[in-house]
C-alpha cells in the first residue's frame, strides 16, 4: 500500500496537482474500497466504477491547479 500511494504521489506531482499528497490519499482510499467492494459483492459491485471516480478527482485537481490551488 504504501509503494501504491509513494507511486500516485509520484504521478499527481507529476500532473501538477497543487495537493498532490491529498490527490495521492484520495486515490489510495478509491482504490482499497473498490478491492474491499469486489471481494464482497463481485463482478456485480461498483469496482467498474472505480475509473470514473479516479478520473473526476484528477480532474478536480487539474481545475484547481489551473484556478491556482484548493478551492475553499
Amino acid at each position: 500500500k504504501r509503494t501504491l500511494r509513494n507511486r500516485l504521489l509520484s504521478l499527481a506531482r507529476a500532473i501538477g496537482a497543487p495537493d498532490a499528497e491529498l490527490l495521492a490519499d484520495q486515490l489510495v482510499l478509491l482504490i482499497d474500497g473498490a478491492f474491499a467492494n469486489a471481494q464482497v459483492m463481485g463482478a456485480a459491485g461498483s469496482a467498474p466504477a472505480l475509473a470514473n471516480a479516479g478520473k473526476a478527482l484528477v480532474d478536480l485537481a487539474l481545475k484547481q491547479a489551473g484556478s491556482g490551488g484548493a478551492s475553499p
